[in-house]
């Protein structure tokens, strides 16, 4: 640490903690199909409060992986009828015979294999002549498939109570297909944490274009859309003027959420009352500044009653570069969810020297052409290239409105990289 405040990374970890002492509250979602029902817009991502089991099988039942027939024994096969997908199927192969399926039929007792439509000699013939019990099918090519070809046999994907999911992780669309193929109609979630936003400055006008002595609040409608998207859910946003009183009455006020996001306020200026309100309502600072440019005054405290204070700088990139060091890790702690990962870079553009601090720069990707990449590079051409953008001041955010990851420079070691949600 330098100057008592903590690095980018020992941040990170202090304020996941923090999350992990909020109270975590279950919402019970649906996976069923719902067929004539339209289903609320999932706006904010979900993760899991519990383990999940599988409660059958997947596949439930031996069943044809294609469209074709269900064979035993070497050809020729004579027809011995179907089984339709969504039928049960009793019946038992002998040798010799054959059952027209379609994929996802549960195949009979019996079956060595299934034989692809478009393999078999006679399906023109069938397809004229109907289900003939006396029709002979003949293989073409080889003379038979090998056993067990293109059957899916019942378990192979999940077996019964075995876990799909984990507390804790994102439920994607995938899983949930997955649950609802594993036999369950429900799942816990993580309800999303409550967030409050207050955003502090005399000089903030909120609509229109501002006049020479004010500036347009363009935290709160960057927040409104990040904070969901980090998982979390904004209950109420206010202006507070610049006055000790009125960031006291603020957050007093703000009794319902159980996070609360200040923007500005959060220096040592001589109207940054913010940690001085702070003290006042008792409130335990765990994080006082962070080593990280853009965004060095930022802060996290506890209120007595166990409600936590984000304190953002009022300077745009500055508050987005607070918000990846301890507001999305408090999130996702307070969902139960992994501390988002910093990512390696495989290949980067042309970086700073690294500084005594960690340093934050918006990025996109590129893919370099055999023109632009380097004579010492050629195995690179092709991949993913991350270039910092320009608009990389405190202020600005016109350059993170373009990005795509935040590359991250720390004072020693090499640079990673967080995606922007």
């Amino acid at each position: 640490m330098t100057d008592g405040a903590p690095d980018f990374q020992q941040a990170r970890l202090l304020a996941y903690s923090c999350g992990q002492s909020l109270t975590c509250s279950v919402d019970v979602v649906s996976v069923r199909s719902d067929f004539g029902t339209v289903p609320p817009a999932q706006g904010i991502p979900q993760f899991l409060a519990a383990d999940i089991h599988a409660r059958n099988d997947v596949p439930v039942a031996d069943c044809s992986a294609m469209d074709g027939y269900a064979v035993a024994g070497p050809p020729p096969w004579r027809f011995a009828g179907e089984a339709l997908p969504g039928e049960a199927n009793p019946v038992s192969l002998e040798p010799g015979t054959a059952i027209r399926v379609g994929t996802g039929s549960v195949i009979p007792n019996g079956t060595e294999a299934v034989v692809r439509w478009e393999d078999v000699e006679s399906r023109q013939a069938w397809r004229q002549a109907g289900p003939d019990p006396g029709l002979t099918l003949g293989a073409m090519g080889a003379p038979k498939p090998p056993d067990g070809d293109n059957i899916r046999r019942s378990g192979e994907e999940t077996r019964l109570a075995e876990r799909i999911g984990v507390s804790g992780q994102l439920l994607t669309s995938s899983l949930r297909g997955a649950a609802a193929a594993a036999g369950l109609d429900e799942l816990q979630v993580a309800r999303p944490p409550r967030i409050a936003l207050l955003a502090t400055g005399d000089e903030l006008q909120d609509s229109g274009v501002p006049s020479a002595s004010k500036i347009r609040d363009a935290l709160t409608p960057t927040l409104r859309s990040l904070l969901p998207a980090m998982g979390a859910g904004i209950g109420t946003a206010c202006l507070v003027p610049d006055s000790r009183d009125a960031a006291q009455d603020a957050l007093l006020a703000a009794d319902s959420a159980a996070i609360i996001l200040s923007t500005g306020m959060a220096s040592a200026g001589p109207r940054d009352y913010m940690r001085d309100v702070l003290a006042d309502l008792g409130a335990e600072m765990v994080i006082d500044n962070v080593q990280i440019r853009p965004g060095r005054p930022q802060g996290l405290a506890i209120l007595p009653d166990g409600r936590m204070v984000a304190l953002l700088p009022g300077n745009p990139f500055a508050a987005i570069s607070a918000m990846v060091t301890i507001v999305q890790p408090l999130i996702a702690g307070a969902l139960r969810a992994s501390l988002p990962a910093i990512r390696a870079v495989a290949r980067h553009g042309s970086v700073p020297k690294p500084g005594a601090v960690t340093r934050l720069y918006p990025a996109r990707w590129s893919t370099p052409t055999e023109q632009t990449a380097g004579p010492a590079e050629p195995s690179a051409l092709g991949i993913a290239r991350l270039d910092i953008l320009p608009w990389r001041g405190s202020a600005q955010l016109r350059g993170l409105a373009e990005a795509e990851a935040l590359l991250i420079v720390p004072p020693t070691g090499e640079p990673g990289y967080l995606p922007l949600p």
